[in-house]
């Protein structure tokens, strides 16, 4: 029995915070000059998932009623330094060594210094082994770090991203404002807002560090208010109740804890929160000597189950298919039967990467942090071969097996010359592959309106113009689901069963939500139309020259036209 414990800072990742990162003053350190050095960047992912974080952590500072942060260009080169300096050291801390490989300063206010950043006010908050969003939203639910995304007192930001050799990937954020722009002032945000939904209930505050309540594990979530560095601020009240009666929670803020240095304030209950529940919160302080209170709600998710999609999974032997956990609580235990079987591998996004090793099927059992289990089932396969005959002119087909490689250029190489082109239709638009045009016919397909066709999966319908007959045999594994999910509207798929199907009964629990089925039989048509009957479809089908569709077979492609959503 395999087993992976992984011990992590805040969801899958480790997030950290030192005290030295948590709030940079505006003071001026020493001049020091850096050669340049040269090393090999590390990039994780793309500019895409820089812009998904940005967008994430000004949808959490929308909801506080915050300013948005704008990229700052200079500042996302120390951020991508940083990024870059933990994978190739395979480290996760804020400080640098500059006896290491990548160093360009100790902390963020002197990796700024050293691209040239000329801050007032910076931050940094790290983390490791989640996508944008998921990483933004950890950073969040753990209070020292939200403090930090949260600031009034910032204007930009920096972000970098690289793969990292323990964690699959690392997150580098660093919120900062210029000496060129003044401080926001007149600001008193809160959070969650007040009406939020949706809100988490719980936070493990053994997972961050430093921890914020250090003798308690799991906690409600942190409630929080943050302020512009104009107010002087002295607490009077800051309460959670529930139906008139005040939680157990504790305070924190820059007058009792010295890992806050920025004008916040945070509430943290000391027991998980209710699903489904509205709270009540009540903030009370003399701000500038005046008397200031504020009173919002804010209701709580639904309660959430451990999940696995797809919980149960075929790939071939050699093959490496993916799971992804949902409503999981970190850190979490792995644990399989058979290490012969498969391996498993946790990756960024509470993704588990599944490599069959030989034949066979073996069960993972996940375990996260609250005790909550789910079991995946793994078939493990010896591929089979698919072997499709393509006569010359249009084809209408489908693969019953899943290709061991979907890419289109993959699985028709060697055979491409005799294709003229290759559709697929895509719930509302056609995407078309041309492989005789360098480019698949990428910019044919953008000029018409549709998608370049890359790739095509199991149960999927799709057309080939031949110049001639040829054949191609197609590796894959029998699909896990034979179940074809169809949007209301024309569908074009195939069936996910090496077993042909009469049409009688494979439409009998959705005859009255289909109104046609087609199948190209090389030259004309064959059509059935459940809502008139057997008759009428005959004398339809006599009418126009078609035959009457009676049955469908494998790897044969067909369209199906509904009224609804539905399943077969």
């Amino acid at each position: 029995m395999k087993i992976y414990r992984l011990k992590i800072l805040l969801l899958l990742s480790i997030l950290i915070t030192l005290v030295q990162s948590l709030s940079l003053a505006s003071e001026d350190g020493p001049a020091i000059l850096f050669l340049k050095p040269f090393w090999q960047k590390y990039l994780y992912s793309t500019e895409e998932y820089k812009q998904e974080t940005l967008n994430r952590i000004n949808y959490h500072r929308d909801l506080a009623g915050l300013n948005p942060l704008t990229i700052s260009d200079v500042l996302c080169q120390a951020s991508q330094a940083h990024a870059d300096y933990l994978n190739i050291n395979n480290l996760a801390t804020h400080e640098e060594d500059s006896s290491k490989t990548g160093f360009t300063g100790q902390w963020a206010k002197d990796r700024a210094n050293y691209f040239g950043y000329d801050w007032a006010s910076i931050g940094e908050v790290i983390s490791f082994g989640l996508d944008a969003e998921e990483g933004v939203d950890s950073l969040i639910k753990a209070i020292y770090h939200r403090i930090i995304l949260l600031g009034p007192q910032y204007t930009e930001v920096g972000i970098g991203d690289a793969s990292h050799p323990t964690y699959g990937m690392v997150q580098v954020i660093n919120p900062a404002r210029p000496k060129n722009i003044p401080a926001p002032t007149n600001i008193i945000a809160v959070y969650p807002a007040n009406q939020q939904e949706d809100v988490p209930i719980k936070f493990d505050s053994d997972q961050e560090w430093p921890d914020p309540v250090p003798d308690k594990g799991v906690v409600g979530y942190p409630i929080s208010v943050h302020l512009s560095d104009d107010y002087n601020v002295t607490l009077k009240e800051f309460t959670i109740s529930l139906n008139g009666t005040q939680l157990d929670a504790k305070i924190i803020h820059k007058g009792n804890d010295s890992n806050i240095k920025s004008n916040a304030f945070a509430l943290i209950p000391m027991d998980p929160l209710e699903p489904s529940t509205v709270y009540d919160v009540y903030f009370e302080a003399e701000v500038n000597g005046n008397f200031f209170s504020k009173k919002w709600t804010f209701t709580t998710e639904e309660a959430k189950t451990l999940q696995a999609s797809p919980s149960t999974i075929t790939i071939a032997v050699g093959e490496t298919g993916e799971v992804k956990l949902v409503n999981v609580e970190s850190p979490y235990k792995i644990e399989w039967d058979n290490s012969e079987i498969i391996s498993v591998t946790p990756e960024a996004g509470f993704v588990l990467k599944i490599k069959g090793l030989k034949a066979g099927n073996t069960n993972i059992t996940v375990t996260d942090a609250t005790g909550a289990t789910v079991t995946i089932t793994v078939y493990v396969v010896t591929p089979s071969s698919l072997k499709m005959d393509i006569s010359t002119g249009w084809n209408l087909l489908s693969f019953y097996l899943k290709p061991i490689d979907s890419s289109v250029d993959t699985m028709f190489e060697g055979v491409s010359a005799e294709i003229l082109s290759l559709w697929k239709w895509q719930k509302d638009k056609w995407a078309v592959y041309l492989p005789s045009l360098e480019d698949g016919g990428s910019s044919y397909a953008q000029s018409k309106g549709f998608n370049l066709l890359t790739q095509i999966d199991v149960g999927e319908g799709f057309w080939i113009n031949a110049k001639q007959a040829f054949s191609v045999d197609i590796s894959g594994i029998p699909a896990s689901d034979a179940t074809l999910n169809l949007y209301s509207g024309w569908n074009l798929v195939g069936l996910k069963t090496d077993k042909k199907k009469a049409i009688s009964e494979f439409i009998s629990a959705n005859k009255d939500k289909i109104l046609s089925i087609w199948k190209w039989l090389g030259n004309t048509w064959a059509v059935y139309l459940p809502s008139l009957g057997e008759e009428a479809t005959q004398n339809y089908a006599d009418s126009k020259g078609f035959s009457v569709l009676t049955e469908i077979n494998p790897a044969e492609g067909f369209w199906v036209n509904t009224t609804e959503d539905i399943s077969l």
